[in-house]
Formats: C-alpha cells, sequence, structure tokens
C-alpha cells in the first residue's frame, strides 16, 4: 500500500487513493450479495435454513449500506420457493398492506 500513497502530502489525498483502490472490489462484492440474494433457491433446505441464508444475505447488504427494500426482500424469497410453497406466495402477495 505504501507504494500507492507515498506521494500523497496529507491524510486526504491518501484516503481518496486507499477509497479508488478498494471502491472496485467493494463494488463487486455488492454485486455478488445481490447476485446471491437474486438467485438463491430454498432447494433441499429446510425453509428455517433458507431464511437464515437469505437474512445472512441481507445482513452483508446492510453492512455495506445497501439495504433491499421489504417488498424487494420478499419478492427474492418467495422468488427462490418452489412449487409447495404457491399458497403461500399467492396468500402473501394478495394482500394489500405490506409484508415485513
Amino acid at each position: 500500500m505504501l507504494g500507492h500513497v507515498v506521494r500523497c502530502i496529507s491524510s486526504a489525498p491518501i484516503w481518496r487513493v486507499l477509497e479508488q483502490l478498494f471502491s472496485s472490489n467493494s463494488k463487486a462484492r455488492l454485486l455478488q450479495l445481490r447476485f446471491q440474494l437474486q438467485t438463491v433457491k430454498k432447494g433441499s433446505m429446510t425453509i428455517n435454513d433458507y431464511f437464515l441464508k437469505m437474512g445472512g444475505i441481507t445482513e452483508n447488504l446492510a453492512a455495506a449500506v445497501q439495504v433491499p427494500s421489504d417488498d424487494e426482500l420478499l419478492l427474492y424469497i418467495l422468488g427462490g420457493l418452489s412449487n409447495e410453497y404457491d399458497p403461500v406466495i399467492m396468500n402473501l402477495t394478495s394482500r394489500q398492506e405490506s409484508v415485513s
């Protein structure tokens, strides 16, 4: 890291250089987490394990200040469920009030 900041004369330029260096990694991580949230399927997991996995991904996004809305998260969770959950999905998506 020293090679990147050796010519900086104060802390402000150092922080800018470090931000530029690490922003691509954090953007890639955010994209990866969002992709996981969109593509995780319940599969053979128990419903509890599935919710825990989705919650973990959401917590990682929250730590990066990218919290999905309740509606967005609900759609991701319901989208990962199999056909056996269709009655639950219908019930939740047909409600007028928001589900948290």
